[in-house]
């Protein structure tokens, strides 16, 4: 265990296949980041239901007071290392200075968005693990920490499509947020039913208050994600669109021109200034 007594605990755990850590053993009241090394595994939701498909290019946030909700299981045959970093709420709340009217803050200070989880590149991870690994030899000032998480947050927040979890959703945002937890799945109304144990009639229901179509709801998720694809400009439209989910280019084209009114090419080139070839 390394830790930092004015702002950071630094735990390393070992889950086997199946076995499960819970997030509320100590510090209940401050940050929490975790991500794995390998393999994959399930966090869990127990307040709305819903689980979440961690890999190792994932990194989550929970946050203060919203801990106790969540557990993570391993869906590894392989052992898992999870590294979960504890930020003190004090040094969370200095980084305003450094990120002043930022869209990433301003989600962390969100009291209704309990959880922040991205899909990163594996080489951001390897920066964060190499910081907190070697904290303990190293001694970095407060100042470089502030600079290094203020950055780290505000790299992740525009380069990496970003989930923001609450506890109060409705039927539509927990569809959204099953979609967008694994977004090339081939959802159905049955798994969706079955992840939030509960029965179609009572979703369609409260669907159909809202004026929304169960297929038109996962296209346009599918779509705000091909968009976040789009303007990292580092995907062709035929990558974007099985990234997204979509079955084929021509269908994930008609949709996106239906929702964005312009073809996924001519807004790639709006978005990048570069024309596909």
């Amino acid at each position: 265990m390394i830790t930092n007594k004015t702002s950071f605990l630094v735990n390393v755990y070992e889950l086997r296949k199946f076995e499960t850590y819970a997030f509320n053993k100590v510090f209940i009241d401050d940050y929490k980041i975790f991500w794995i090394n390998k393999g994959s595994a399930k966090l869990v939701d127990k307040n709305c239901l819903v689980n979440y498909t961690i890999t190792e290019n994932s990194v989550v946030l929970l946050k203060k007071n919203s801990i106790q909700r969540f557990s993570l299981m391993s869906l590894s045959d392989e052992s898992i290392s999870v590294c979960v970093l504890t930020i003190k709420n004090k040094f969370v709340n200095s980084l305003r200075h450094y990120l002043q009217g930022d869209l990433m803050i301003r989600n962390l200070y969100n009291e209704k968005k309990d959880l922040l989880l991205w899909n990163c590149e594996l080489n951001d991870i390897s920066v964060l693990g190499e910081i907190v690994s070697t904290y303990d030899q190293t001694q970095y000032s407060e100042d470089f920490l502030k600079i290094f998480f203020s950055g780290f947050f505000s790299k992740v927040e525009k380069k990496y499509n970003s989930i923001f979890i609450t506890d109060d959703l409705d039927a539509m945002e927990k569809i959204s947020c099953l979609v967008k937890s694994d977004i090339t799945r081939n959802w159905r109304w049955a798994d969706i039913c079955g992840e939030l144990r509960t029965n179609r009639m009572i979703l369609k229901k409260e669907l159909e208050s809202r004026g929304v179509k169960f297929r038109e709801l996962i296209n346009s998720i599918r779509i705000s994600y091909s968009i976040s694809l789009m303007k990292t400009g580092e995907f062709k439209i035929k990558q974007i669109a099985y990234l997204s989910g979509f079955a084929s280019v021509s269908y994930f084209s008609t949709v996106f021109k239906s929702t964005m009114n312009v073809a996924p090419s001519e807004y790639l080139f709006m978005l990048t200034g570069v024309a596909e070839e």
